[in-house]
């Protein structure tokens, strides 16, 4: 009986900042990739900023006595939610 050995992928080795191809890495797609990345990241950094500015000033409204403690507004939260 024959056996068959399937072969091995090639191990290709990846850009740790992007995942392209890290043979790719002084392309003008590659470098785009590296820039379309970062502005995903800046835009998700905005907008996870103006949930807790809303997070805050919800607190600050709604929760009386709220900010009783020198904490931000995710850790007042914790320790609110850890109160029921």
């Amino acid at each position: 009986m024959d056996v068959m050995i399937a072969e091995q992928p090639e191990r290709i080795e990846l850009c740790s900042s992007c995942g392209g191809p890290a043979w790719e890495r002084d392309s003008r797609n590659h470098r785009r990739r590296h820039t379309d990345c970062w502005a995903r990241t800046l835009a998700q950094r905005n907008d996870l900023a103006a949930q807790i500015d809303r997070l805050a000033k919800w607190i600050i409204e709604n929760v009386p006595g709220e900010p009783s403690q020198s904490e931000g507004a995710i850790d007042t939260a914790i320790r609110l939610l850890g109160r029921r």
